[in-house]
């Protein structure tokens, strides 16, 4: 019987910028991938990655020193974990203007997981260029929910009143419950925003 190989434990890092000066090592069900990427452009796109990488402190530092080496074990690393391995890719390359590697139509549940990546490291503006047409282009059979936290969390403004207005009009009230068309309580998705879940 053959024998199945396993996964390297230290993957080769894909290069999103052959000069980068960081090692994004990023996690998420005990699955790891790398990419060598700029901390300008990251600094550029990011508040949040700004402040991970702030050169005022002690991480910063470090970057500070470990530019001046080119080799990629010399390189300073910073993990992030719980977010979608595509998803990052895609953004990654969407900020670093590689925009032959950036999908146009991806699926409805990968633009979910760009979003929420948006979302958690404030990429809106970084992501504008793409955003919009991201949401367009996602499947009805997505539901209006997801479009929702999606044009929400790109802060496409026409988008989410859009989104809203039409679940106001197909939602049901039962009890103490928002109710979609398709019967899911509004309260129960994971991605919507609270503060509209609760009104």
């Amino acid at each position: 019987m053959k024998k199945t190989k396993s996964p390297p434990r230290n993957p080769e890092p894909t290069i999103i910028d052959e000069a980068g000066d960081v090692i994004l090592i990023v996690s998420a069900c005990k699955k790891e991938r790398k990419f060598v990427v700029s901390s300008t452009i990251l600094c550029l796109a990011s508040q949040i990655f700004r402040a991970l990488l702030d050169t005022s402190r002690f991480k910063g530092l470090e970057l500070e020193k470990k530019t001046l080496q080119k080799d990629l074990e010399s390189r300073f690393e910073l993990r992030l974990e719980d977010d979608s391995l595509d998803a990052m890719e895609t953004i990654l390359n969407a900020i670093h203007l590689r925009g032959e590697d950036v999908p146009m139509d991806p699926p409805g549940e990968h633009v979910v997981e760009i979003a929420t990546i948006c979302e958690k490291y404030d990429l809106s503006a970084a992501l504008l260029p793409w955003s919009p047409h991201w949401i367009n282009v996602m499947p009805l059979e997505e539901g209006e929910a997801n479009r929702l936290f999606v044009s929400w969390a790109f802060k496409c403004a026409a988008e989410f009143l859009k989104s809203s207005r039409k679940l106001v009009l197909e939602c049901k009230v039962v009890g103490c419950g928002l109710y979609t068309p398709r019967g899911t309580n509004l309260k129960t998705v994971e991605n919507i925003p609270q503060g509209i879940s609760s009104k």
